[in-house]
C-alpha cells in the first residue's frame, strides 16, 4: 500500500510524492502523519486544505518584507521576516526557504533590508495567525 501526496515546493513548483510501500493500513496510518509533518517543516505546502480548515490558500497570506532579521543562540540561527502587520515579532523563516529564494548567504548579524521582496506564509490551525514563511517572491 502506498499514499500519494501532492504539494507545492518552497519554490512554488507542484510536486507529487509517494510514500514507501507498507504492508498494512495500520502501518500507513502511522507513517502518513510523520511524512506530512516533515514536508511542512521543509517548507512544502498542501495543494488543497483539509475540509476542516479555512479554504484560504497560501497566496492569500502575504506581506511586503521590510527586513529579514536573525537571532543567534549559540550555534543556532533563527530567522524572521518582518513587514506589514508583522513588524514587531515577524514570521519565522526556515533556512531552506531563504536558500530557495537565493538568500542563503545572509549575514545573521546584519538585517537584510532590500525592498521588493514579498513573503508568502502558511497559517496556524486557527486560519489567522502566521505559522511560517513558505516562499519569497520579488515584487514589482
Amino acid at each position: 500500500m502506498r499514499a500519494r501526496i501532492k504539494v507545492i515546493s518552497p519554490n512554488g513548483f507542484e510536486i507529487e510524492l509517494e510514500t514507501p510501500e507498507v504492508e498494512s493500513r495500520q502501518k500507513m496510518l502511522e507513517i502518513l502523519p510523520r511524512f506530512e509533518d516533515e514536508l511542512l517543516e521543509l517548507g512544502y505546502s498542501p495543494i488543497s486544505q483539509p475540509a476542516s480548515q479555512p479554504a484560504a490558500s497560501v497566496s492569500d497570506h502575504s506581506f511586503a518584507v521590510d527586513k529579514i532579521t536573525a537571532t543567534v543562540d549559540g550555534e543556532k540561527i533563527y530567522w524572521r521576516a518582518k513587514g506589514g502587520e508583522f513588524q514587531k515579532f515577524g514570521v519565522i523563516v526556515y533556512p531552506e526557504v531563504l536558500e530557495a529564494a537565493g538568500l542563503g548567504e545572509l549575514n545573521p548579524l546584519k538585517p537584510y533590508t532590500e525592498s521588493g521582496l514579498v513573503a508568502y506564509y502558511a497559517v496556524k490551525d486557527d486560519g489567522v495567525k502566521p505559522k511560517k514563511v513558505v516562499r519569497f517572491e520579488r515584487g514589482n
